[in-house]
């Protein structure tokens, strides 16, 4: 029985471990790529899922309130950003990053994954629409503070 991880769930481990401080994103997949001795295209998928995420973290969790309101348990909600990471930044073929995403999810909380992700790829002309309507700090990802002062130095238009 092979017990290594797959990609995706080393993404998760570390998107859950970056989430708790202290550490940088960098470290954590180069560990995680060494410790496993992931192969380059591998190691590529996981450095791109886990620095995506994060590099659109306010965008696609978004999208994620959007589709399910209120709270979702801290290691659910990195892993439905995750499975939005794939569809909507990455856009690895749906049933790829849906069915991959789900299989990591505990069998308690598998039909809600699936059902934020299935409905996220069935509205993504949607979402993807409404991107460019959004605040610019959850359409780029932005610390409000940091767009705020980019508006204020070089106005609206330019920033």
């Amino acid at each position: 029985m092979n017990n290594t991880p797959s990609v995706r769930q080393l993404a998760w481990k570390c998107l859950l471990r970056w989430s708790q401080g202290g550490i940088f994103a960098e470290t954590l997949v180069a560990r995680a790529a060494a410790e496993h001795h992931l192969p380059h295209s591998d190691r590529s998928l996981l450095q791109a899922i886990v620095y995506d995420t994060l590099r659109h973290l306010s965008w696609l969790d978004h999208i994620r309130k959007t589709l399910r309101p209120g709270k979702l348990e801290e290691k659910m909600r990195w892993l439905v950003l995750m499975g939005l990471c794939q569809l909507f930044v990455l856009r690895q073929a749906e049933h790829a990053a849906v069915s991959e995403t789900v299989r990591l999810a505990p069998q308690r909380v598998r039909g809600v994954v699936n059902g934020i992700l299935r409905n996220a790829a069935r509205r993504r002309d949607e979402f993807d629409a409404e991107q460019a309507k959004l605040p610019l700090a959850v359409r780029y990802s932005t610390p409000s503070w940091l767009v705020k002062r980019w508006q204020s130095e070089f106005g609206p238009q330019e920033t």
